[in-house]
């Protein structure tokens, strides 16, 4: 069970998160969050029946799927109802330590597989940075779990962080005047041709998203106020918060009982 005092904390970094959204010191993670955002995207091409031809990531954050077939409609929501679904698992399993390691072998694996994928299936030769980036990132989180369990929770928590806050993130593109150019721009374009209409659906339809990102990301928080760390598994040292006032008892112990040998 986390304190109150880590969960203001946690709710503390959160803040700065979203206010250092843009600084550089967070773009590798701000890639994993889009990159996360478009295999959403590609994952439901594959469920919805359609071909997958291009996944692409950019390093202007940016990134693109193209697709055969499919339904637009749950094809356009999949990033923001993946980014929302990813990241709340990982920001759980992060929090509690719950299936750490099948969390991090997941989400690794989901990046393997979307990186190895355009070798094979695409035709002409892919983009290099979406295979660079899966791969990379994608063994940050597998060996992480395996070797260390703090410092898997805590990538998973700031992995997590990101991608469930994807939504607010992308309100960058709503003051910016770029709100077209989002998911829910391209939504509001298919479906209506009126300019008003369009605008109008477009922001409401991010600011709603939006909303329910910072709900379920609060959510989770709260909850974990009650959720009981589980019992270690894996490698590493494993979390004890009276570990250092045992090895103190211990020495103390020991420093006693030579001296009264």
């Amino acid at each position: 069970m986390i304190s109150k005092l880590k969960f203001g904390a946690l709710i503390f970094i959160s803040v700065l998160l979203i206010i250092f959204w843009n600084s550089p010191f967070l773009f590798p993670l701000k890639l994993f969050v889009v990159y996360l955002h478009e295999i959403s995207h590609a994952m439901a091409v594959m469920l919805t029946g359609g071909k997958l031809e291009n996944i692409q990531i950019f390093l202007n954050e940016s990134g693109y799927v193209q697709a055969k077939g499919g339904n637009f409609f749950l094809i356009a929501i999949a990033g923001y109802i993946g980014s929302i679904f990813w990241g709340s698992l990982m920001l759980y399993s992060g929090l509690t330590g719950k299936a750490h390691q099948i969390m991090s072998v997941f989400i690794a694996s989901l990046l393997f597989f979307f990186s190895i994928y355009p070798l094979i299936h695409f035709s002409g030769m892919p983009s290099l940075l979406p295979f660079i980036l899966g791969i990379i990132l994608g063994g940050i989180l597998l060996f992480s779990s395996f070797w260390s369990y703090r410092l898997n929770r805590g990538i998973l928590f700031f992995f997590g962080s990101l991608t469930s806050l994807y939504g607010v993130f992308d309100l960058n593109d709503f003051f910016s005047g770029r709100i077209m150019e989002t998911d829910a721009g391209i939504l509001a374009s298919h479906y209506f041709q009126n300019p008003l209409l369009r605008n109008v659906t477009a922001y409401l339809l991010a600011v709603l998203i939006s909303a329910l990102s910072l709900y379920i990301f609060i959510r989770i928080l709260r909850s974990s106020l009650s959720q009981d760390d589980p019992p270690y598994e894996g490698s590493g040292s494993p979390p004890s918060p009276n570990s250092e006032i045992i090895e103190y008892l211990e020495k103390n112990y020991e420093l006693k009982r030579k001296n009264h040998d």
